[in-house]
């Protein structure tokens, strides 16, 4: 006589490996996903905050320009903002070197950059990015600032 095997419920152990290599495989590759992808957020966070920083600097140096026509080079960071390692550099000039014209067409370029190595100096290997525009100078805006 020949006896029946028993129905079998559970799972052998070879199944049992094979599920926990594939559940750990899957659970390895969806964190390195997911830690890529934490990244890649933050940089575009710090892109934002850099455009950003630079079209606040920008405005505020048009400002500076028209109201009263002062160049120069000035250079800062935006600590008080929450970012301490990005920093910019404005320059102001009517100069015909930088493609203005004295005492009527003032240049305004604002450089701002992230200072991975916190030497306040722009290196190539920094991101970075540049706003440049002109002012005029009008007698509306004298007239605004000490009419």
């Amino acid at each position: 006589m020949h006896r029946r095997p028993p129905n079998r419920t559970g799972f052998s152990l070879i199944e049992v490996v094979a599920a926990t290599a594939l559940v750990g495989g899957t659970l390895v590759a969806t964190l390195e996903l997911l830690q890529s992808g934490m990244l890649l957020s933050k940089e575009l966070d710090r892109q934002r905050a850099m455009v950003t920083l630079a079209v606040s600097t920008m405005e505020a140096q048009m400002v500076e320009a028209a109201s009263d026509w002062t160049e120069g080079t000035f250079t800062g960071d935006y600590a008080t903002e929450g970012y301490p390692e990005v920093r910019y550099t404005a320059i102001r000039s009517d100069s015909a070197g930088y493609h203005g014209i004295p005492d009527r067409l003032m240049v305004l370029a604002v450089y701002v950059y992230h200072d991975e190595n916190g030497n306040n100096s722009m290196d190539s290997n920094e991101r970075q990015l540049m706003l440049a525009t002109q002012v005029a100078k009008l007698f509306t805006y004298e007239n605004a600032v000490h009419g």
